[in-house]
């Protein structure tokens, strides 16, 4: 595997400037063909953490920043071709979801998964479990696919697209609902008895082989008001105003003018009109294809005249911003980079 590069991007007018990114060999990505839906760089570190320098946090001098609060919000795209790259995203949330709650031990904290299906599991396991007398999906769907559901278990925020994902079903996935403390369609570190077990829960989403590339639009469609400010919203209760937003998102999209959240411009202005416009209040971590830009991980395809959606969000519109290659062999560094720099903004650093 390459060098782990970390990029703090600040936005950027006019020509598009190269990025610095990781160098290792990696597979050709899903292209996106089949989809259904400044000045400067900023500073370039080339050890696995990010570069602080020049990070100024505006959340107050003293303590804790950010309010003492972080809401951390994950989107998985769950869409053909990623049983060759979710093994790799379980992995790397397998070994770093314990840091993740260690490091921000000292923070308020709410975990939440986006759904980034129209809908709910499998589409196609609906009839085929009928066909089965309510028991098995099998082969459509994996052996452990919960039928059940389709008995009345299902509520309307669990088949809304964008909305906290609280049964996860799929090909591996966690095929259970899972428990959370509270009445909410996120995990609650101040309430939570046992907060790995809920994050290992929810962030198991795994694939279903629906076309589609809806990741980054779940992402900026979940934190809307009508999500989390109106009474009855899905999401009601996640995103609070005085603390930082991490934003994690897996995405196989590899084309552009597709998403059902518009252009990465619009993703931009939306989620940081989410945190009062203010750009120290969101880090984002994209692990996505790279294949338009250059010295890719993933292999080009063909000679391409455009940078994908994904790839102009994390490079050009956000300020700070991580881009894993989702050819990597390892997203874990990429992970715990997100985690120190969410805590450099915070004015905390990492436990020793």
């Amino acid at each position: 595997m390459g060098t782990t590069t970390t990029t703090t991007f600040t936005p950027t007018s006019g020509d598009v400037p190269e990025p610095t990114l990781a160098s290792s060999t990696g597979s050709v990505p899903t292209t996106g063909d089949d989809s259904t839906t400044g000045d400067s760089m900023g500073s370039t570190s080339s050890n696995p953490h990010p570069t602080t320098t020049g990070i100024l946090p505006d959340f107050g001098p003293d303590g804790p920043d950010c309010g003492g609060k972080i809401d951390i919000l994950f989107a998985f795209d769950t869409s053909q071709g990623l049983d060759a790259h979710y093994p790799k995203l379980e992995s790397a949330l397998q070994e770093t979801l314990p840091q993740f709650i260690e490091w921000f031990g000292n923070f308020d904290t709410h975990w939440m998964v986006a759904n980034t299906r129209f809908g709910w599991g499998i589409g196609s396991c609906e009839d085929e479990c009928a066909a089965n007398n309510g028991v098995m999906c099998w082969p459509v769907g994996p052996p452990s696919y919960p039928c059940e559901a389709y008995d009345g278990q299902l509520s309307e925020c669990d088949t809304t697209y964008a909305a906290g994902v609280t049964f996860p079903a799929g090909f591996d996935a966690a095929n259970q609902r899972c428990e959370l403390a509270g009445d909410n369609r996120f995990a609650d570190s101040t309430q939570s008895p046992n907060l790995l077990e809920e994050l290992t829960c929810i962030t198991q989403t795994g694939w279903t082989g629906a076309s589609g590339f809806t990741a980054e639009g779940a992402a900026v469609l979940s934190l809307r008001p009508t999500m989390t400010k109106v009474p009855g919203g899905c999401n009601l209760g996640f995103l609070r105003d005085d603390a930082l937003l991490v934003v994690i998102f897996f995405s196989t999209y590899g084309g552009i003018d597709d998403s059902p959240a518009g252009p990465p411009e619009q993703w931009a202005e939306e989620i940081y009109a989410a945190k009062g416009g203010n750009q120290d209040k969101v880090v984002f971590l994209g692990i996505a294809p790279d294949i338009t830009l250059p010295d890719p991980v993933c292999e080009k395809i063909g000679d391409n005249d455009y940078v994908t959606d994904v790839e102009q969000f994390l490079h050009f519109h956000t300020k700070h911003a991580i881009h894993a290659s989702l050819c990597e062999e390892d997203y874990a560094p990429f992970l715990r980079d997100t985690l120190e720099l969410s805590l450099a903004l915070c004015g905390e650093s990492p436990p020793t």
